[in-house]
């Protein structure tokens, strides 16, 4: 049976944990081996030692915590760069996605890293608003999705949309916060939010058990309200 696989590049344990969450939720993934992939797939993840396998059907879901967003444009020139990547994509490799705070402005600076190695490679791209086809010998595609974590007038960060699922979640919290900020006679940002949620739900065990808890509590429709963008990314793979 022919598989289809999906890497994510993310920039944290955060954002590792989040998608991890989002997908076992979502869509019934179960957590596998990287043994299970085709074996040239395989053998360009086991370079890692960050990655989390996850399979739905003959659909398999490859997380890779990159440690910072410098990193994460560090490891997609090698993945463009890779010498085997056509073979890659003959056994399934469908989509790179990128997933990078707002903050980071990843819409930009993706395909900044893209065409850096195009002379070298000598494929063809071709832009969309939130994804770039990477078009190699014998039209052979690869499709790099951009996902940007964060809201304009938040922090730009993930920490926006963990605030937003966590004061959902516990309300008691939120409105204690609210009173906090009168106090002290100024608004929180979200991130220092998130470190209240944080502190008190899960006392000071950090933000990927914070993460867990929030969506593990928080109904599948409630999450598509609130995380609108990041679940229609992680649902069009399964419905593909």
């Amino acid at each position: 049976m022919s598989t289809k696989t999906y890497l994510f590049l993310v920039e944290g344990v955060d954002d590792e944990v989040f998608y991890e969450k989002l997908i076992v939720k979502l869509v019934n993934a179960r957590v596998c081996e990287l043994d299970e992939l085709p074996d040239t797939i395989g053998n360009l993840l086991k370079r890692r030692r960050d990655v989390r396998l996850f399979r739905v059907d003959s659909v398999f879901i490859a997380i890779v915590n990159c440690g910072g967003y410098d990193n994460v444009k560090r490891y997609l020139r090698e993945l463009l760069k890779y010498e085997e990547l056509i073979e890659c994509i003959r056994q399934g490799l469908s989509n790179i996605i990128v997933s990078a705070d707002k903050d980071k402005k990843p819409l930009e600076s993706i395909p900044g890293v893209v065409d850096s190695v195009k002379p070298e490679i000598g494929f063809r791209v071709v832009r969309n608003k939130d994804y770039l086809e990477i078009i190699l010998q014998d039209s052979i595609t690869l499709t790099i999705n951009l996902v940007e974590q964060g809201i304009d007038h938040g922090v730009k960060a993930l920490e926006d949309h963990i605030e937003e699922v966590a004061k959902q979640v516990e309300s008691t919290i939120a409105k204690a916060i609210d009173e906090v900020e009168k106090v002290l006679g100024r608004k929180l940002n979200s991130k220092q939010r998130v470190g209240v949620y944080e502190a008190i739900i899960v006392s000071n065990k950090g933000v990927p058990s914070l993460i867990s808890y929030i969506i593990d509590k928080t109904r599948e429709d409630e999450l598509e309200k609130k995380l609108s963008k990041q679940i229609r990314v992680v649902k069009a793979i399964v419905e593909k």
